[in-house]
């Protein structure tokens, strides 16, 4: 019996060593696989640490980009080398600019190469961002004509018009410019040069008169531009709600025009009150009335340009209402027939404050430039 027993303990011995074996190797297995788990979880936790990073880092370079394009529209150039901000969440970010002048027709314009630069929370990513943006004045070309306008005069105008001296060439004046008719047989108008009018002499001088059609008055020219809005703005008259949302100042009426400056946009009929003074040779403005009458009681004037703008959904013809002592500095333009109304109105031609409202960075707005936006 206690030979049988011996026997029997030699398997059991084996068994239980290779029991152990399996275990230790399960157990080696399980902290391979287990170390291994670790490194790849601490690989995709740096992954997505550095997703976060670049995502972080990418915001506030566009926060700089925006920030830039912010001092632009403030300033119109660049203030300073470099401008450097702060997010909420502590990161960091700076933007810089380069300009280079161009030109279109003639017109010199600025453009800014904005270079941003974004940094993570903890500094370990950073992205940089270009993009172009130019400056551009919102009036292209100035009138050449104390009054421009589009389908002629009515002989039921009256008017006074000081001409521009070289309007149409050096030293030929032009008072008018009109794809239309103007009769001057039927026209209670008169037109003379600055110095007749300084002295009172427009009457016995004139350039034009009831009766007489100088060669100042370019009426029914085939040259005049078919969209005189887009001519002057550069913007087709369809899409005349682009320049509208550009204005300084959106008005119902005319009744605080006084306070008003820029580009000065007015819906419906503006009547401005006795001696109101809107502009000044320093200070001129862009007056666009959409699809109203203007009214300029005793001693009011304006001095810049005067838009009496028909809509393309308008039928409804409007007019300028002046009194004798009244006067427009600048030019007077007209998508439509003036004096159908029986309007009036004075124009004093004055070359300096049109160009002034080209080159005047009050009258300059900043755009992108589509397709420059770029990362590395």
């Amino acid at each position: 019996m206690a030979k049988v027993e011996s026997h029997s303990a030699v398997p059991n011995r084996q068994q239980g060593a290779i029991i152990l074996v399996t275990v230790v190797l399960l157990l080696v297995m399980i902290s391979l696989v287990t170390l291994h788990t670790g490194r790849i979880q601490s690989f995709e936790h740096k992954i997505i640490l550095n997703g976060q990073n670049q995502k972080q880092a990418f915001a506030a370079a566009n926060a700089a980009l925006n920030q830039g394009l912010a001092e632009l529209l403030a300033n119109k150039s660049w203030p300073q080398g470099t401008v450097i901000g702060q997010l909420p969440n502590q990161q960091v970010f700076s933007i810089t600019a380069t300009e280079r002048q161009i030109t279109r027709n003639s017109l010199p314009l600025s453009v800014f190469e904005l270079t941003a630069t974004g940094s993570s929370v903890d500094q370990l990513s950073k992205v940089a961002l270009t993009e172009q943006a130019i400056v551009y004045p919102l009036l292209v070309n100035i009138p050449v004509a104390p009054l421009m306008n589009d389908g002629g005069l009515d002989n039921r105008a009256t008017f006074e018009l000081i001409a521009n001296p070289n309007g149409a060439g050096q030293g030929v004046a032009l008072s008018v410019w009109t794809n239309g008719g103007v009769d001057m047989s039927q026209l209670n108008g008169v037109s003379c040069g600055l110095y007749e009018y300084i002295h009172q002499q427009c009457q016995s001088k004139a350039y034009s008169q009831l009766g007489l059609a100088g060669a100042d008055i370019l009426a029914n020219d085939l040259d005049f531009p078919a969209d005189v809005f887009a001519h002057l703005f550069n913007l087709p008259l369809t899409h005349y709600t682009a320049l509208r949302d550009e204005a300084d100042f959106l008005l119902a009426d005319c009744s605080a025009l006084a306070q008003a400056n820029g580009l000065i946009w007015v819906n419906g009929d503006c009547d401005i009150a006795a001696n109101v003074q809107v502009g000044s040779v320093l200070t001129p403005v862009i007056l666009i009335i959409e699809d109203g009458n203007l009214s300029l009681q005793n001693g009011a004037s304006i001095t810049g340009l005067v838009f009496v703008l028909q809509i393309p959904s308008s039928v409804i013809s409007h007019d300028v209402f002046m009194a004798s002592s009244c006067l427009i500095s600048g030019a007077l333009v007209a998508n439509q027939k003036l004096g159908r109304n029986g309007g009036k109105f004075k124009v004093l031609y004055e070359h300096s404050v049109l160009e002034l409202l080209r080159s005047d960075l009050l009258f300059s707005r900043v755009a992108k430039v589509p397709g420059s936006w770029q990362d590395f």
